[in-house]
């Protein structure tokens, strides 16, 4: 299942990451599904291990209740969650049965996961065509699973079109910004001009 060309560029980002995680359930087979947004750290912030990498921000996803939206609401470069794993990693974690993984035993995020009936998980980077971080693409299942090579083809198809959707929400942003601040810019200098030439007249009269 692969997202139309419209829908890639629909005005309504919301929309298109619900479009995203329905794609990805249904491709995937899963009964959970999550699409976060990268931000690197700030040079502002404290540069530990886990924030100098930066943090992901859960833009929207499928299944979660509300209480596991607000705790997975940012998540960092932490070995307890696979998301952490792969932004920590830069490439796809696959974790086939949670319940079981030495590396989580006893972490608050495996509680998280198991309360939310999540046994099985996936995350997938997201990737601009330079190479760029953008985000993260997961999917989650209620039983241990491994998906196929042609499950992960498929869904590495969608990553390719999830990015590509970030990356033009982000460029988007950034033209908008450029344009308020030449706005701003020629505001200003036309003031300025027009404070200038009041002073020349009062001279002259």
């Amino acid at each position: 299942m692969a997202l139309g060309g419209s829908l890639i560029g629909a005005d309504d980002p919301h929309a298109i990451y619900e479009q995203v995680m329905d794609a990805a359930v249904a491709l995937m087979r899963s009964q959970f599904a999550s699409m976060q947004l990268y931000h690197p750290a700030s040079e502002s912030a404290p540069q530990s291990a886990l924030h100098s990498i930066g943090q992901l921000e859960l833009l929207a996803h499928r299944g979660f209740n509300t209480e596991t939206e607000e705790i997975w609401h940012w998540v960092q470069a932490h070995p307890s969650t696979a998301c952490g794993i792969a932004l920590k990693n830069g490439k796809r974690c696959i974790e086939p049965d949670l319940a079981n993984l030495r590396q989580i035993t006893g972490t608050a995020d495996l509680n998280v996961y198991l309360a939310a009936g999540i046994h099985f998980v996936q995350s997938t980077p997201l990737f601009s065509r330079s190479g760029k971080l953008l985000g993260m693409i997961s999917t989650h299942w209620d039983h241990p699973h491994q998906p196929s090579e042609t499950e992960l083809r498929n869904l590495d198809i969608l990553a390719r079109q999830a990015a590509d959707i970030i990356e033009r929400r982000q460029t988007e942003h950034t033209i908008r910004q450029n344009q308020r601040g030449w706005r701003h810019k020629s505001r200003r200098c036309r003031r300025r001009s027009a404070a200038h030439g009041w002073r020349n007249r009062s001279a002259c009269s």
